[in-house]
């Protein structure tokens, strides 16, 4: 009876430890699962018309420095270049953190921010200058660094990181 009792309380034991593993394994899990829903909707003002518009009007653009933006843009022009530069400044600010991964939003993201990033890169060195902010778009040029960087490496064709 001795021995029963002994061997039950061993398993017990075991049975204790294996649940510890498998919740700790569960909350891993949930946290990644987290951090993706947290990126996914912060992803929806990519998807609503007037983020398009704006989106649309940057690629647009032709300008080769800020003095040049300056001299033939229209207000609306600066507030799209603001308006999109949000969406990706987040995002940004979400992989600098750690909150996310480079993988997730290349998947959700990639070519969008590499286009944007090349057509205010020329304003943005301008911008910093006149406005004496060098912090001006850190955080949509890092995402822009973060994904030139992983296709870069994983030899996937992608627009070209401009330097602003």
């Amino acid at each position: 009876m001795n021995d029963v009792v002994d061997v039950l309380t061993a398993l017990g034991g075991l049975a204790l430890i294996l649940g510890v593993a498998v919740g700790l394994l569960q909350l891993r899990g949930l946290g990644r699962q987290r951090q993706e829903e947290l990126v996914i909707r912060l992803y929806s003002p990519f998807l609503d018309p007037a983020f398009a518009a704006g989106y649309t009007r940057v690629l647009s653009f032709d300008f080769t420095s800020y003095d040049d933006f300056e001299d033939r843009s229209a207000p609306e022009d600066l507030a799209a270049v603001y308006q999109v530069n949000q969406l990706f400044a987040m995002m940004g600010l979400l992989h600098r953190r750690g909150l996310t991964t480079v993988d997730l939003l290349d998947d959700l993201l990639g070519d969008s921010v590499l286009l944007y990033w090349n057509k205010v890169a020329p304003l943005v060195s301008g911008m910093r200058a006149k406005f004496d902010a060098p912090d001006l778009f850190q955080n949509a040029e890092h995402l822009a660094r973060a994904l030139d960087e992983r296709m870069t490496t994983l030899g996937e064709p992608h627009p070209m990181f401009n330097e602003p």
